[in-house]
């Protein structure tokens, strides 16, 4: 007798798997068929129970076959994604790190833009701050800004009308003697301070801590070697035998310096005095360090003196000096507060007539 297979099992399962295959949104819990026992009562009965139950489990295999299908799918679009996603993270934080360090350590021309910032503010904005210190960064500002600008620039080279001498400023002799220039960053032997009226190459005046007898037999060594380079010098050349001496002379002043005003002796006991002290001191033997190295790599020391020398009598003739000559103002010594704080305010003022809109203080 010939047996015909059911498929009254098989339908629903392929149903089941080409609505899978359609790809869902979301892959469903699925179910399981369980068919009762129906074998051994006859031989026949036997044979459909075993071919329904393997129906069932080929369908069952059919449908978990298609979940896996969807499910690998979904996990490479997935891990395609996440491919994407980390390489767009990857830069993102590069930006953010370069974002961060770029705030935390801006370039160069933005340091010097907001220095400039800060610069105008304490000028036209606090310019009481300026004068209770040091004024010679915010002259040094005006200077570089009114050489430079083409309305200001025109006035302080070609314009010597009326109109000029209301702007201009007169300088007296005891104003001049009271301005201290230095060579710009970059000149040869560069940063060494002088007195615009006197330029030396060796510094000649003593800053009165080393008027103690603890100084005097290195102090007059060192006086004899550099009244011996001030000879040569005169003669238009400095031996190299003759600034070594001056060298080691200036180290045994220096050491005994030291000695004299030692950390350990400036305890905190030890008074704002002598800190201000070592600091006056220490400016000294860096002006003598400056000028010994000038003097013996300049091309002609004779004209030294003569080129740094200011002979005007106005500031807008000292400008001019400072700028043909590459020099910028040094800090005011004592006593030259004064002559520093009048010179700060006609700056800003002529400053402020070439930029009227620039913010000044109310």
């Amino acid at each position: 007798m010939s047996w015909v297979r059911p498929n009254c099992v098989v339908i629903p399962c392929l149903l089941l798997c080409t609505a899978i295959a359609k790809g869902q949104s979301n892959i469903p819990v699925r179910g399981h068929v369980y068919l009762p026992r129906t074998s051994g009562a006859t031989v026949l009965s036997t044979y459909l129970d075993a071919e329904s139950h393997r129906i069932v489990a080929v369908g069952d295999f059919l449908e978990s076959q298609a979940i896996a299908r969807r499910i690998h799918v979904e996990s490479d679009r997935v891990a395609m994604e996440n491919a994407v996603l980390w390489v767009e993270t990857y830069f993102k934080r590069k930006e953010l790190n370069r974002q961060y360090r770029r705030a935390a350590n801006p370039p160069y021309l933005d340091k010097q833009q907001h220095r400039d910032e800060q610069y105008q503010r304490r000028i036209f904005e606090m310019p009481q701050e300026v004068t209770s210190g040091d004024p010679s960064d915010e002259i040094n500002w005006l200077l570089d800004h009114l050489v430079s600008d083409p309305a200001s620039y025109q006035f302080i080279y070609f314009d010597s009308g009326a109109s000029a001498k209301e702007i201009d400023l007169a300088l007296k002799p005891e104003d001049i003697k009271h301005v201290v220039l230095r060579e710009a960053v970059g000149a040869q032997g560069g940063g060494r301070t002088f007195r615009a009226a006197a330029p030396s190459v060796l510094k000649d005046d003593w800053p009165p801590i080393f008027e103690g007898p603890e100084f005097a037999a290195e102090k007059n060594e060192f006086q004899r070697v550099r009244a011996q380079a001030q000879a040569e010098i005169a003669k238009g050349e400095l031996s190299f035998a003759t600034w070594t001496e001056m060298k080691r002379a200036t180290e045994r002043l220096e050491s005994r310096f030291d000695r004299v005003f030692s950390k350990t002796s400036l305890g905190p006991n030890s008074g704002t005095e002598r800190l201000v002290n070592r600091q006056m001191g220490q400016k000294f033997f860096a002006a003598q360090a400056a000028g010994s190295l000038r003097a013996l790599t300049a091309n002609n020391l004779e004209a030294y003196g003569t080129s740094y020398k200011f002979d005007g009598n106005s500031v807008v003739q000292l400008l001019r000096h400072c700028a043909q000559n590459s020099l910028e103002f040094a800090s005011p010594e004592s006593g030259d507060e004064a002559s520093y704080r009048k010179l700060f305010e006609h700056l800003r003022q002529m400053y402020l007539h070439f930029n009227p809109d620039q913010t000044t203080s109310g």
